[in-house]
């Protein structure tokens, strides 16, 4: 979940579903390709001292093949709901191709999804919040793992191989150190420590050599190296002092962006989740370094779309019942608001210096124990189960631009395990599996008992970085091989492409918005790009459409652009005029009588 968001979004209140729901009986088929479905009901309270029931979704897709197992699939947050994220109705083929011969499992985790998923009224308060759920104190990571057993015994099985990814690692985890004797192996994708910092030093120190990677092996060559100190630099200004740039965004809306500190460093954090994000960030902070706001801004304004577009994706009430319930916090689980943040303050003014890395100590503000300081009783201390955890097979993969969860806490968790093992991905951001056919080879070696490399090759963003901003077309060099205007308008055209990419991508695929500087870019229903003098450098106007190709397994749009084709116009008071065609990775065309063939 977003960082920058995380306390803004807890205004809040919530329900969950009235104990006493009892099983609606055995599984029954609920997709075409196999997949079974139950309602199972589970405590309330584990310990049995608070009376109450609640139901738990929970999904089995039979195994193709020889059977070897069951795989018990767990999503992140805390607050995704596991069946919906993996969606294994329609996914599971995929699923099955990366576990060979496992039974497939999901559920919903207790306050998500189809398990009385918590809901949020945003006129609310963090303590109306917190004091509206029923049991607020049940939804620890704890009753989590006491929530896998119950499914483990639904499911009729006696061990579970556990795949879990960002905050399902902890989830798995948990569940290794309460039931130990019931667990095969662990595959910990993006590894979230059991007992994590609460200010999350080991990301902020991150930050800086994660923006520095999405440039790596020369891909930004027209940027300055070390660009992640330049963000850092420029992050710590704008804490100073903040800066309102207005950005037309969409046709309808003109928006005031506040470039702040926090801002910047939610960025960050998004950029080891989103090709857009990662693709334009490099070139933006290079701008704004220069004194070129906009590009920074208008990033920003995106990234919000995105945030919108994915709130519920993450169930905030959970995420915070979660969170707030396990800690650790430098408080007590009982103490008044008051105590809470005085330790609060204290803890920060205790850090030492550089525990923030390049950023000031005013980036762990907006972390997670500022919302729970004012989370109703009891704050932190759901210890987990005593372990000790299983010798079993264990596998962690790690991605070197991972913010959330950096590569130091998977070297740290695998060191826990005899058969532990640590799987590097550089240039892959969070969540890894999906990124690298090199890993998901690995992983099935694994399965199959061999051991798994320390590394793969390192792979790039799903979209390429974009070049140096510049304001027009007169001041962008020109293309290699094309001299003069006609090379800085083809120069100033992959620019324009490669950001309306970016733009369609963080806009969801569904919105029309505005270029940087002029035009738009319009998306429709028959996977289309419609250009209108669409511009991202001053004195250049793309106008056409772009057919974009589809996966034929998915029907989705496959990223990125250089898998499309269309016919471009050139104009625009300060550019050479053409036609250009888009198709096979390459422009080709004429601008300005001249013809040109560019790799795009």
């Amino acid at each position: 979940m977003r960082r920058g968001s995380l306390v803004a979004a807890l205004v809040l209140c919530a329900a969950v579903a009235a104990p006493g729901a009892s099983a609606q009986g055995p599984f029954s088929p609920c997709a075409p390709n196999g997949l079974e479905c139950a309602t199972i009901a589970v405590p309330l309270d584990y310990s049995g001292a608070t009376p109450g029931e609640l139901s738990l979704h929970v999904e089995e897709l039979p195994a193709a093949g020889t059977p070897r197992g069951v795989m018990l699939l767990l999503a992140g947050g805390p607050g995704q709901a596991s069946a919906e994220t993996f969606d294994l109705a329609h996914e599971g083929a995929y699923w099955q191709s990366l576990f060979p011969g496992y039974t497939l499992a999901t559920y919903d985790d207790r306050g998500t999804g189809q398990s009385g998923a918590l809901t949020c009224d945003l006129s609310g308060t963090i303590d109306a919040c917190g004091n509206a759920i029923v049991g607020r104190a049940f939804y620890t990571t704890r009753d989590h793992a006491e929530d896998v057993e119950s499914v483990r015994i639904a499911l009729g099985v006696d061990k579970l191989a556990v795949y879990g990814v960002s905050y399902g690692t902890k989830h798995a985890i948990a569940y290794a150190l309460a039931y130990p004797d019931h667990v095969e192996r662990l595959l910990l994708d993006s590894e979230l420590l059991p007992q994590r910092d609460f200010f999350g030093l080991a990301s902020l120190q991150t930050i800086p050599a994660s923006i520095d990677d999405i440039c790596a092996g020369g891909v930004c060559p027209t940027l300055p190296a070390r660009i992640g100190e330049e963000f850092a630099g420029y992050a710590n200004a704008r804490h100073d002092a903040p800066l309102a740039v207005p950005v037309d965004l969409t046709r309808l809306s003109q928006t005031a962006i506040v470039l702040d500190g926090d801002s910047l460093v939610s960025l960050a954090y998004a950029s080891d989740l989103s090709s857009g994000v990662s693709s334009e960030l490099p070139a933006a902070v290079d701008a704004a370094v220069r004194g070129w706001t906009l590009p920074l801004a208008r990033l920003e304004a995106l990234d919000n779309l995105v945030q919108q577009a994915t709130t519920n994706e993450i169930d905030t009430a959970l995420y915070y019942a979660t969170t707030c319930g396990d800690g650790p916090f430098p408080w007590g689980p009982t103490d008044p608001v008051p105590t809470r943040l005085a330790a609060l303050t204290g803890a920060i003014a205790a850090l030492p210096p550089g525990s923030t890395g390049l950023l000031g100590a005013w980036a762990v503000f907006d972390s997670a124990p500022t919302g729970c300081a004012f989370w109703p009783s009891p704050s932190g201390g759901a210890a987990l189960g005593a372990g000790p955890l299983p010798d079993v097979p264990t596998l962690v993969l790690s991605g070197d631009r991972d913010i959330r969860t950096p590569t130091s806490g998977a070297i740290q968790i695998a060191s826990q395990f005899p058969q532990g093992h640590v799987l590097l991905v550089p240039g892959s951001g969070h969540a890894v599996l999906e990124r690298s056919a090199c890993v998901a080879a690995a992983v099935r070696g694994w399965l199959d008992g061999a051991t798994p490399p320390a590394s793969c090759p390192r792979i790039g963003i799903g979209v390429p970085p974009l070049a140096r901003w510049r304001r027009t077309v007169a001041a962008t060099p020109p293309a290699a091989h094309v001299p003069g205007l006609p090379g800085r308008t083809l120069a100033a055209l992959v620019q324009t492409l490669h950001d309306a990419e970016d733009a369609w991508l963080l806009a969801r695929q569904t919105t029309t918005v505005n270029g940087l500087v002029g035009g738009e870019l319009v998306p429709d229903s028959v996977k289309t790009l419609r250009l209108e003098r669409y511009s991202s450098v001053g004195g250049l106007a793309v106008s056409g459409t772009i057919l974009l190709r589809l996966d034929p397994s998915t029907g989705q749009p496959v990223v990125p652009l250089a898998a499309a084709v269309g016919t471009l116009t050139l104009a625009g008071t300060g550019a050479s005029h053409g036609i250009v065609t888009l198709a096979g990775n390459r422009l080709t065309g004429t601008i300005g009588g001249r013809k040109v063939s560019a790799a795009f």
